[in-house]
């Protein structure tokens, strides 16, 4: 079967339409819009974050009013060159939108971090212990700051020899005030204390012993903790360091003293 030729027809391009502006745009999508905004900014502070879109019309600056304030809180926390800058950006920080303080809280941290380099140790100190005076009440959020806070004492504390032992018993306070602690976080608590052991005279060291909250095992591991670090005992006596004392053998005990005696000798 033959087909005649046809001629070709006119090229059709696709028809497009413009991108929809932000406006007009569906809630849920501006919304989501906004959250990435924020998230992006806690790796450029310094940048107007969403009040950009704000200023467009005073539509969106009524609509992204949360935004706008969680993004203000961001950016002085990111912006801030020293601790007394730190802590006055800490305080607007309690204002935030509920929504966004997971946000905040992890731009306060990084901040932190960031002014961790330059500050020398009572600066450093100053600024931890304003983190942990201003914790949210929130449970899940405020275990989540804890974690953090955990981690970097444990870090900075590792790093200086000037770490206050007043850092590590407030944080090991607030700890005690939780339901559970993990494992790892206490054995993280036991190495701060270990590295601030020398500096602590011994009414320090019965405060820290009567924390409230602490566990009938969480204090025979400090003192089985301070034992070691007063007498330096060798690591291979981890079952003969306090016969003196009602003190288990157990696995946690005996990394704590493993970890004290390795570090004293």
């Amino acid at each position: 079967m033959h087909f005649p030729p046809t001629a070709p027809g006119p090229i059709t391009k696709p028809r497009t339409l413009p991108p929809p502006r932000y406006e007009q745009q569906a809630p849920e999508m501006k919304s989501a819009i906004a959250r990435c905004n924020l998230q992006w900014q806690l790796f450029e502070p310094e940048s107007g974050g969403i009040a950009c879109f704000a200023q467009c019309n005073s539509t969106l600056a009524r609509e992204l009013a949360l935004e706008v304030a969680a993004s203000a809180v961001i950016h002085a926390l990111g912006t801030a060159n020293d601790a007394a800058q730190f802590q006055a950006a800490l305080d607007t920080v309690a204002s935030a939108p509920a929504c966004y303080l997971p946000e905040c809280w992890k731009a306060a941290w990084n901040a932190l971090e960031a002014l961790s380099a330059p500050a020398k140790a009572a600066e450093l100190q100053a600024m931890f212990t304003a983190v942990l005076d201003r914790l949210p009440a929130h449970p899940g959020l405020r275990l989540q700051q804890l974690r953090r806070a955990a981690r970097f004492g444990s870090q900075c504390s590792r790093g200086t020899s000037a770490w206050s032992v007043e850092s590590t018993a407030r944080l090991l306070q607030l700890w005690a005030e939780q339901a559970d602690m993990p494992p790892r976080v206490w054995r993280q608590l036991l190495q701060m204390q270990q590295r601030t052991q020398y500096r602590q005279v011994a009414t320090d060291f019965e405060r820290i012993l009567r924390t409230p909250g602490l566990t009938a095992e969480q204090q025979d591991q400090l003192q089985l903790q301070m034992h070691c670090m007063c007498r330096r005992l060798p690591p291979r006596s981890c079952r003969r360091c306090s016969p003196r004392w009602s003190v288990s053998p157990t696995r946690a005990c005996a990394w704590t003293c493993w970890d004290c005696c390795t570090w004293s000798c």
